[in-house]
């Protein structure tokens, strides 16, 4: 048993030395505030792309773009205790990106909408649930006025689809029951994932809508 336990140590001891790397004189810098990214390919973004190309690395079946983006230790070396800290920053990542759900409810009717990663629809979800007497307009869409400002960032979107949740301004809640061009500026809230049947539920008219989390 002690001869299998001294071997075991002398194998970790050999990996530790295999996986520790030097500073390469071809890696971009990084800047300090942006050291260990995750971004070991450069492609811009931090994803299980660059978690599989320190693994193959580690394991000598691969090579790395630039290793200083996984040094997450900030000891100039490579190793799997940095893996350990990559893996668990792309957890945490994908955790935030985990797409939201919110019930627009009009009358007995449901529907299932899905919202964006944005500080607007952070906003809406902390202030869940609500119920709104929202108005008609232009036989296409339902609004609201809220008396708060909510964060924005407008921008042109072009086309408008059928169940598209947006804020106009700051304050206009808009809910969409009809497809067409705009040239008007909104910031994206959400959308309802299957809109057959809202623009029905909806009707011409002004209508109490709940909004709530799944």
């Amino acid at each position: 048993m002690k001869r299998l336990l001294a071997v075991f140590v002398i194998f970790m001891i050999l990996v530790m030395i295999a996986v520790t790397a030097v500073v390469p004189a071809d890696c971009h810098a990084v800047p300090a505030e942006t050291s260990a990214n995750g971004d070991v390919n450069q492609d811009g973004s931090f994803d299980i792309a660059d978690v599989i190309m320190l693994q193959k690395w580690i394991l000598n079946k691969g090579n790395l773009t630039c290793w200083e983006n996984a040094d997450f230790y900030a000891d100039h070396k490579l190793d799997v205790f940095d893996l350990c800290l990559m893996k668990r920053k792309l957890f945490e990542q994908m955790k935030d990106r985990q797409v939201k759900e919110m019930i627009v409810q009009v009358g007995d009717q449901e529907f299932t909408a899905r919202l964006y990663q944005n500080p607007t629809a952070d906003e809406l979800i902390r202030q869940l649930p609500l119920t709104l007497d929202m108005n008609e307009l232009n036989g296409n869409e339902k609004y609201y006025y809220f008396s708060e400002s909510l964060p924005a960032d407008a921008g042109q979107i072009g086309k408008i689809n059928a169940g598209d949740i947006m804020l106009y301004g700051s304050k206009c809640l808009v809910l969409f029951y009809d497809s067409f061009a705009t040239p008007y500026s909104y910031t994206r809230i959400g959308y309802v994932e299957n809109p057959a049947g809202l623009a029905d539920a909806l009707g011409d008219g002004n209508v109490e809508i709940t909004f709530k989390l799944k």
